[in-house]
């Protein structure tokens, strides 16, 4: 933990923890005036000059700048890739039956293997550290997998491919990553958490059980073929000129760290911890944290709000070790002897309104707050964890 981090939280927490409507009015001034905004750190607010010079701009701004600096060392985004035309997805089996998809609508770009620098994080023994990239391919239109040097390979359709290609994935293509007994199938449209844990057979009629239903309710708009057609007039350099211009009004805007908005379908499993801030409307209204356990929490939502708010802008780039630190000071929750570590979080595991917001949070990163039933949340996402 930094020094200024630590000077920082201290003047947060040199009262108790605050529970009452005068604690959070008193510790939200301290912070205001004895926080001094840190210098963001050149790995969220600028490119390398290569990498700007390399990457178009409109990739550019569909990429978080972290995940293109650290991806960078072990994939270089070719001239060739453009934003996806269609929405799709990896429909993931193991041994016929359906486990949970990747959803592949998010950027254009993805690492597959078993470092945290990965998107999606592959468990298995065989599988090496950053073993394959998928990139959509503007001229192909459709994804494309790349071999970087795996030590088992990749396979497309039951053969193994050469390292360093790239080789085209249409819909319905099959990969296979190293001697893993999954096998990832290329689907059409966004990823759907339907028959999750049923053989593939059951879990198709399910789907087309559910389509039916929503057909007969729901006004179906028909979609072309090939929908990337619909926008073949838009020169690309028009494209550039209007990321350019949005980009120039932002200019002199400092940009908040803000986690992007949850996706629709819950991806990948994830390591998480958390802090609670408890109000006094919330389920069990009372402090489980070991300095002041069984105290009544007196705090309105809107109070707990800004008391989470006010500790998420300590930093706007978290380190697992800061956030454990705060989650020991300021956590509600029984959790927060240990960290707030809730261990590997899957689909289901928790309350809905609770996995929509931390399931989609990207790794070393801390979630904006929100509201659940027990209270005022930040969570931390340790590492993806898509093949436990």
């Amino acid at each position: 933990m930094s020094l200024e981090f630590a000077r920082r939280l201290a003047a947060v927490t040199q009262q108790p923890l605050p529970t009452t409507t005068t604690a959070v009015a008193a510790a939200a001034t301290t912070v205001s005036q004895s926080t001094t905004p840190a210098a963001t750190p050149p790995l969220v607010e600028q490119l390398p000059s290569d990498l700007v010079e390399s990457i178009p701009a409109h990739i550019r701004a569909a990429i978080p700048v972290r995940k293109l600096v650290e991806q960078s060392k072990y994939f270089k985004i070719p001239a060739w890739v453009a934003i996806p035309a269609v929405a799709l997805h990896l429909e993931c089996l193991r041994e016929g039956v359906r486990m949970a998809p990747l959803s592949l609508d998010r950027y254009p770009t993805y690492l597959l293997g078993q470092s945290p620098v990965c998107d999606f994080r592959l468990e298995h023994t065989s599988i090496s550290r950053v073993h394959a990239a998928l990139a959509y391919h503007g001229e192909k239109k459709c994804f494309v997998v790349v071999d970087l040097q795996s030590t088992n390979g990749v396979k497309v359709n039951g053969k193994r491919v050469e390292a360093g290609r790239p080789i085209p994935l249409p819909v319905d293509a099959v990969l296979e990553f190293g001697l893993s007994a999954r096998k990832y199938v290329v689907r059409k449209g966004a990823a759907s958490k339907h028959g999750v844990g049923l053989p593939a057979e059951k879990s198709l009629a399910l789907d087309k059980s559910s389509s039916a239903q929503l057909s007969s309710t729901t006004e179906v708009v028909p979609v072309t073929e090939e929908p990337h057609q619909q926008h073949a007039h838009i020169p690309e350099h028009a494209v550039v000129a209007e990321v350019s211009h949005f980009v120039a009004q932002q200019a002199s805007v400092v940009p908040a760290p803000v986690v992007p908005a949850p996706l629709p379908v819950v991806v990948v499993a994830r390591e998480l911890r958390h802090i609670l801030f408890k109000h006094k409307d919330c389920k069990n209204p009372k402090s489980l944290n070991p300095s002041n356990k069984g105290e009544v929490v007196t705090r309105t939502l809107s109070e707990a709000s800004a008391l989470a708010a006010s500790i998420r802008s300590l930093q706007s780039v978290w380190s697992e070790a800061q956030f454990v630190d705060a989650t020991e000071k300021f956590s509600e929750c029984s959790s927060s002897k240990k960290g707030g570590a809730l261990g590997v979080v899957r689909p289901g595991d928790f309350a809905e309104d609770f996995e929509m917001h931390a399931l989609q949070v990207p790794v070393g990163c801390v979630s904006d707050p929100f509201t659940t039933s027990l209270g005022v949340h930040l969570v931390f996402c340790v590492r993806l964890a898509e093949g436990e």
